[in-house]
């Protein structure tokens, strides 16, 4: 699947090994308490394998399908996904979808590829706070 041309990605697929998407979403998180302490940011659980029962819990509780990797607290709100730098895990249409209605609702939003990335996105985002 292509990236929407709506969505604007941040960072360059490259070719090669690079670190799985969970360690690049921690980097972020650190790099961001680091160097923006007061920034929110918050991790949506939406991986992993769930059990029928589980899922129809987690769809009573509001679950949604495809929701970003996180959600950045202001004014606009903020959805990042994050993939690794080779891009080996495609973006879903589930995730797109969120994405573009996010968007359409006001939202900022974006995919990084890898966290430096992950930062640049942050910073922009930064920049649009009211």
């Amino acid at each position: 699947m292509k990236m929407h041309p709506l969505i604007k990605v941040y960072g360059e697929i490259q070719k090669g090994a690079c670190p799985d998407e969970n360690t690049e979403c921690q980097t972020i998180v650190n790099q961001n308490k680091k160097h923006n302490p007061y920034v929110m940011i918050l991790h949506i659980k939406n991986e992993g394998s769930r059990t029928k029962a589980q899922m129809d819990f987690t769809n009573s509780m509001g679950f949604i399908k495809g929701a970003s990797d996180y959600l950045l607290v202001g004014n606009p709100m903020g959805f990042l996904e994050v993939k690794r730098k080779n891009y080996s895990h495609k973006i879903t249409k589930e995730q797109e979808l969120f994405l573009l209605n996010a968007q359409a609702r006001g939202a900022f939003v974006g995919i990084a590829l890898g966290w430096e990335a992950g930062m640049r996105f942050i910073e922009d985002w930064k920049s649009l706070q009211k």
